[in-house]
């Protein structure tokens, strides 16, 4: 069934599927029992037995909601097993760990830029710091959306996501990116130049160094693709002529 379901999730963005990928991995135990069979006693001793913290948890039920509602859907199973989960405890497992985010210093920085004639990852890095992109928004850019003086996000995992990323003259001096390997690659290259810190640590010090430079908080969101808090703010359109000077003023 999850073959049948996955299947139909086309278009996609690619960190969403890997995702569905991880979770239905840990429904190891599910694999091999019919949809039919899946009832509320089923479900608790899957989720009693799951290892891991209550984030991972909750990815493996999202998924399985999913899945029931398109079984439901399919007729595999009756309307009244949308409620399953409601009667269902996945509460008692550990908080997951806190992850500091730490600001990349101006030292680090400055080291980067150092090393970035040399070295492709110091380039990298700092093309993250310098633009705020989350690390699968650069890996999975198509050319097709790369332009002069900007980038279209066009696969993301929220509507606001979905945006305009301004290159300051910074950024563009550190064009043409080379290839970027694969997440836990480039993690290990990370960690060799910037030990202690996060590849999220980029994104953070991106906003940090905006918000040191008096760029309004709306201009802000709009160029991280963070959701306005504000109700008005979902009216407010941002030019990229004006993002485009918030950037390099950094």
């Amino acid at each position: 069934m999850y073959d049948e379901w996955i299947a139909l999730q086309d278009g996609k963005a690619d960190g969403t599927l890997r995702a569905y990928e991880t979770a239905y991995k840990k429904l190891k135990p599910l694999h091999d029992v019919k949809v039919g069979q899946i009832d509320r006693l089923t479900l608790q001793r899957f989720y009693d037995s799951l290892p891991g913290t209550v984030n991972s948890a909750v990815n493996v039920r999202k998924l399985l909601q999913n899945l029931i509602k398109y079984a439901v859907k399919r007729g595999y199973l009756p309307i009244s097993a949308l409620n399953l989960h409601k009667v269902v405890e996945i509460s008692d497992k550990p908080e997951p760990r806190t992850i500091d985010r730490n600001i990349i210093t101006n030292e680090e920085i400055a080291h980067l830029w150092d090393i970035s004639a040399k070295s492709e990852t110091a380039k990298m890095i700092l093309f993250y710091i310098y633009t705020g992109l989350r690390f699968s928004e650069l890996y999975e850019l198509q050319e097709d959306n790369c332009y002069p003086d900007h980038l279209d996000i066009i696969k993301a995992k929220t509507k606001a996501g979905q945006r305009t990323v301004p290159l300051s003259d910074k950024a563009k001096s550190l064009l043409p990116i080379p290839h970027i390997p694969e997440y836990n690659v480039f993690n290990r290259y990370f960690q060799e130049f910037l030990p202690g810190h996060h590849i999220h640590d980029t994104r953070h010090t991106f906003t940090t160094l905006l918000t040191e430079a008096g760029v309004d908080k709306r201009v802000i969101r709009a160029i991280v693709g963070h959701s306005a808090k504000d109700v008005t703010d979902h009216y407010t359109h941002i030019e990229l002529s004006v993002m485009l000077d918030a950037v390099n003023r950094i």
